[in-house]
């Protein structure tokens, strides 16, 4: 039976800020991911999942960019993890907000 994990990595993140960065996920027994995304205020910007086999240098997964316009919350599953580690970036336009960030793992 697989292993299942369900945590906060951000929370209440100032989303004043350029950008945001959560706490890094390591994911080298999972094969399953997902992270919610509850956003309020007034935010706009994007948020992205990045990967990394080294814990140093991160790149983006390309299907996991989600535009914000508005408060509301998004979710992004990722299957056939074959990366070590995972975190998530968010990066403004304009506008304010708080951003939590949960991640759940099998």
């Amino acid at each position: 039976m697989p292993r299942v994990y369900n945590y906060a990595v951000l929370t209440a993140g100032d989303m004043s800020q350029a950008t945001l960065t959560s706490t890094v996920v390591p994911l080298s027994e999972c094969t399953y991911c997902s992270f919610q995304y509850v956003y309020t205020g007034s935010p706009v910007g994007t948020i992205q999942v990045q990967a990394s086999n080294d814990n140093v240098n991160f790149t983006n997964i390309d299907r996991s960019l989600i535009n914000i316009t508005a408060a509301g919350s998004s979710v992004v599953n990722l299957s056939e993890i074959g990366y070590i580690y995972a975190r998530v970036l968010y990066t403004k336009t304009s506008g304010t907000g708080s951003l939590t960030i949960t991640v759940g793992t099998k």
